[in-house]
């Protein structure tokens, strides 16, 4: 099984036990990280289920040069509203977390390392493309 496999299959149990995560992730998003949440305040709850979907294509993806694009040109889209970079740390840490909530007992190893793995990749991305000028 491959990491990107783990994480949607833990993607899908958490779907199946709990629906929705969103409010989830935002919740957790929102205590790990306060100045969000205010920067956030005029973006309704449909645009925050869109933002995670996004999130979540990014994880599930191995679309390396597609992502990397993407990425840059949303961190420095985002940029201009405030964000820093810790922010992106917290929010994917608290998509993983929601799920391994939503999962209790069968959040596996292989959960953890997949993860563990992809969100240190992603973040890799994003101060890549934060240290590239915006074209």
């Amino acid at each position: 099984m491959t990491d990107t496999d783990a994480i949607i299959e833990s993607l899908v149990q958490a779907g199946e036990v709990a629906g929705d995560i969103t409010p989830a992730v935002y919740a957790s998003y929102f205590a790990a990280c306060p100045e969000s949440r205010e920067l956030m305040s005029h973006v309704d709850q449909y645009m925050q289920g869109r933002m995670l979907a996004e999130v979540l294509r990014l994880l599930m993806g191995e679309e390396a040069a597609t992502d990397a694009s993407y990425l840059h040109f949303e961190t420095h889209n985002h940029a201009s509203y405030g964000v820093k970079q810790h922010m992106y740390t917290n929010l994917l840490l608290a998509v993983r977390d929601a799920v391994r909530g939503v999962l209790g007992d069968d959040w596996h190893p292989r959960h953890e390392s997949a993860w563990q793995a992809r969100v240190e990749e992603l973040l890799a991305e994003i101060d890549t493309a934060l240290a590239t000028p915006a074209s």
